[in-house]
Parts: C-alpha cells; structure tokens; sequence
C-alpha cells in the first residue's frame, strides 16, 4: 500500500496559481476568479464521487490550462503596467534625444 500524504486541496491550488508565468498577464483578483470556479467544481466533481486527485485534476483541465488562459487574459487586460511604463520612458528619452539635436541643429543655424 502507498504511503501518500493526506490530500491538501490548498496547497495543490497554490501550486496551480504557481504554474502561471511570474509576471503573468493574469491578474491576482483574476486568479482569485479562476480558483474559486476551481474550487466550485472540485466540491461538484466530489459529489459525484470522484476521488479528490482526480475532482481536482478534472476541474482545473475544463477550466484549461494557464499556457491556453494567459493569452485571453491578456487580450482582455491589456498590456501589463510595468510594459507601459517601459513604453512611455523609451518614448520620453526619444523626445529628449531629438529636442536636444533640434537645438544643437538650430544654435548652428543661429
């Protein structure tokens, strides 16, 4: 007989959160959203009569997987914000760089 450890639905769920990408397009009240419909059908799947690895494992796959969610997340959430940051600084140092050129060109011209 196996000697397993006692099923820990939390902790299994952690690591499922875990398994979406670090800097995930996927929100954390997403993510909040996604588990709790995890956790709905986990508690239906049981009901069934399902063991618990297998209620999980069937919930969390019809939910899908993060690599199939990530993209839709981040067509509805747009670019993350540390992205627009980048976008806007990158943009500011251009501004500089050709207002400074603009006056080099023009102190010439003067």
């Amino acid at each position: 007989m196996e000697n397993r450890p006692p099923f820990d639905l939390n902790e299994r769920l952690r690591f499922w959160r875990q398994s979406f990408s670090a800097p995930s397009t996927v929100r954390e009240q997403d993510l909040d959203e996604l588990e709790a419909h995890v956790r709905d059908g986990f508690e239906s799947l049981q009901k069934q009569g399902l063991a618990d690895d297998e209620a999980l494992l069937i919930a969390t796959r019809r939910l899908g997987r993060p690599t199939e969610l990530e993209p839709e997340y981040a067509k509805r959430n747009g670019i993350p914000e540390w992205q627009a940051r980048a976008f806007w600084m990158i943009i500011g140092c251009f501004v500089y760089v050709a207002g400074t050129n603009l006056a080099t060109v023009a102190s010439y011209l003067t």
